[in-house]
């Protein structure tokens, strides 16, 4: 097996990991790793498409927004807008 192919291999058990994981967690509402280590994951995931361009594909996790929501959650409307934060892994994460 030559490095190319090296690389996408890790690059698939990579999504499919991710996949597995967002699927346990927005689909059946059943996490399986914390929300720290899908976000570390996550963050190795766009760090190799970054390194590795060329190699990303339609399906990569990292081209989707999350999931359809579960059927029992009812929309809602906020009285002040609900802001998105940053992934935060350390205290100087948090104060930057």
């Amino acid at each position: 097996m030559n490095d190319i192919d090296k690389l996408k291999k890790k690059y698939t058990k990579m999504k499919d990991d991710i996949n597995k994981y967002s699927y346990h967690y927005y689909v059946l509402d059943d996490p399986i790793i914390s929300d720290n280590e899908f976000d570390i994951l996550f963050n190795n995931l766009i760090s190799f498409e970054d390194k590795n361009s060329s190699l990303i594909t339609s399906d990569s996790p990292s081209m989707r927004v999350g999931a359809p929501p579960l059927d029992m959650f009812q929309p809602i409307s906020h009285k002040e807008q609900m802001l998105s934060l940053n992934n935060i892994f350390s205290n100087t994460d948090l104060i930057e």
